[in-house]
């Protein structure tokens, strides 16, 4: 008897996933698959984490008397004593924050986004 039980959750486990992985059509509208959504690993509830903010400097880069603070907005606020410290930890801030939109940016100069967006992209930027 636990082995039917067993048989008969395991299965209609499986029919419910597929059944929510799949999109459906109804008589004129389409409906998402909604289990990709609720997916823990790549959907909605990824952003629910809070991930810890690791805004430290190397220690091997050598700058003197430079700070880097973050208000309650996360808005980096950069001091420095000279302009090389100041522009350095500018630039360091921003691509560690921003490196995916460098690289989105030079990949959309170059009209090369369909590499990372896929064909559906060709037209989106223009």
């Amino acid at each position: 008897m636990r082995w039917v039980r067993l048989c008969t959750y395991g299965f209609l486990s499986l029919l419910f996933i597929s059944l929510l992985n799949e999109s459906h059509q109804l008589s004129t509208a389409t409906i998402p698959p909604v289990g990709k959504f609720f997916s823990p690993s790549k959907g909605y509830w990824q952003n629910s984490r809070a991930e810890k903010l690791d805004f430290s400097v190397n220690e091997n880069i050598a700058i003197k008397d430079a700070s880097i603070l973050l208000d309650e907005r996360l808005v980096p606020h950069v001091f420095a004593n000279s302009k090389e410290d100041l522009h350095f930890l500018q630039g360091y801030i921003t691509a560690q924050h921003r490196l995916w939109q460098m690289d989105f940016q030079t990949l959309a100069a170059a009209g090369r986004l369909t590499e990372v967006l896929g064909r559906g992209a060709s037209g989106l930027f223009l």
